[in-house]
């Protein structure tokens, strides 16, 4: 039947579909193949391409006998494919420099997850703890929040030179290091990334930052403010941080973005130039609390 039909094609020079469950009669007498799964489109391309190199798991799986083997891991920061866990044994496997930086491009390096919590305190964990779930499930738990407080963030650290920068509602704030925070599991209380107290307010939002880019705070009176990251100083977790913003009575920060740094400096007095509160009199950083240890930092 193969024979017949090849020949058949041939001798009429027009298009076929042909549908099979067959995989040696598509690889064989088909020119593009398409494979389905479910009525989606899985590969898709010259039998040689499928073989070579199928674009997903399914595609690997299903063209070519033996099947192909899969084994389930993770690519390491440190350039390792690591598989296996603490029962059966860990394998690792060296990643050529070439290959891992095409990977890390095409963001199959695992990351850090960083939740923060309203009352100063966060979790790091992997994103390899979290499970893959159906869009309608109810999903696993990050961090145990008590009672009246709530979630103000979620930080994805690229690697351990980043910063997370923590606002408060009074206009406080920080930049701190990803490396004071220690990864841990999931669903844990968390430890303490900042000192509150009444002068600094309750954290209300965190972001990863980089020190490269500008930082918008916004209030919610709708006053924004601009200014360098890197004016901000890194700072340890134990800390009250710096005043960011001068908030009018009954103002507080009800967000902040980080945006492509600009280097006029004309921005922000066009921005407030309509300010007749005299929302932003005085608006650079200026010292606060600090530990005697980040204190001698900032001193020198």
């Amino acid at each position: 039947m193969r024979t017949e039909i090849t020949k058949l094609h041939k001798k009429l020079g027009t298009t076929f579909i042909y549908v099979t469950h067959d995989q040696v009669e598509a690889m064989t007498m088909g020119t593009r193949i398409v494979v389905m799964k479910d009525g989606y489109i899985q590969p898709i391309g010259t039998p040689k391409d499928i073989y070579d190199a199928p674009n997903n798991k399914f595609g690997g799986g299903f063209i070519g006998t033996p099947a192909m083997n899969f084994i389930e891991g993770k690519i390491t920061e440190d350039g390792y494919f690591v598989c296996g866990d603490h029962k059966k044994g860990i394998s690792k496997l060296k990643i050529p420099a070439g290959k891992f930086k095409m990977l890390e491009d095409q963001h199959y390096v695992e990351k850090d997850i960083i939740l923060g919590a309203s009352n100063g305190k966060a979790v790091r964990f992997n994103e390899s703890l979290v499970r893959s779930s159906k869009r309608a499930a109810t999903g696993v738990s990050g961090i145990k929040v008590a009672e009246g407080e709530k979630l103000i963030g979620m930080c994805v650290s690229n690697n351990e030179n980043d910063s997370i920068m923590i606002i408060t509602s009074n206009g406080y704030g920080k930049r701190t290091s990803v490396e004071s925070f220690k990864s841990k599991g999931r669903n844990g209380k968390g430890v303490k990334f900042m000192n509150l107290t009444d002068k600094n307010g309750t954290p209300v939002c965190l972001k990863t930052v980089t020190g490269e880019d500008d930082l918008m705070i916004i209030s919610d009176k709708g006053m924004i403010i601009r200014t360098h990251l890197d004016q901000i100083s890194t700072i340890g977790r134990d800390t009250q941080g710096v005043r960011i913003i001068s908030l009018n009575d009954g103002h507080s920060v009800a967000s902040i973005a980080i945006v492509p740094r600009s280097n006029d400096e004309d921005d922000a007095e066009d921005i407030f130039e309509n300010d007749d509160e005299g929302y932003l009199d005085n608006h650079q950083p200026e010292a606060s609390d600090l530990s005697d240890e980040d204190q001698s930092l900032l001193d020198e």
